[in-house]
């Protein structure tokens, strides 16, 4: 299992970039996805509903909808969420700029951030290959 954390400002491209990898592996490798949501604006469920009321209350519940299935789990930390997907091939991280996962830095970032093993220079091409020399070892 490789991790590889996209890190860049609001508006940077990360999510156009993981997009683009994802849609060039998926048939090659398993691929998690995980996103930093620090302020919380990802909505599960109306607020107030049945299931937001239920969803508040149990650590465990899942939703499932005609196309979509949902596991709800609180609280995770990263790695307890990482450990969720050990067995995927790639594990995709939006934001945890401030963590010391590999990173793949996405445009102009001011302040020092540690562990960078990709600095993305608008080549796509170039990034694919990284990506596949990344999670290959090749």
């Amino acid at each position: 299992m490789k991790i590889l954390s996209f890190v860049g400002y609001h508006n940077s491209g990360k999510t156009t970039l993981i997009e683009y990898i994802i849609k060039s592996f998926q048939d090659k490798y398993k691929i998690a996805y995980i996103k930093h949501d620090p302020k919380g604006h990802a909505v599960f469920d109306k607020e107030n509903s049945d299931t937001s009321r239920i969803l508040n209350i149990n650590h465990q519940s899942a939703i499932l909808s005609k196309d979509t299935f949902v596991l709800y789990q609180k609280p995770k930390t990263i790695e307890e969420a990482i450990e969720f997907f050990k067995d995927y091939d790639l594990i995709i991280l939006e934001g945890f700029k401030y963590m010391a996962f590999p990173k793949v830095k996405v445009g102009d970032i001011k302040e020092p951030l540690e562990n960078i093993v990709y600095e993305y220079n608008g080549d796509k091409e170039a990034l694919k290959k990284f990506v596949e020399t990344y999670v290959s070892g090749f």
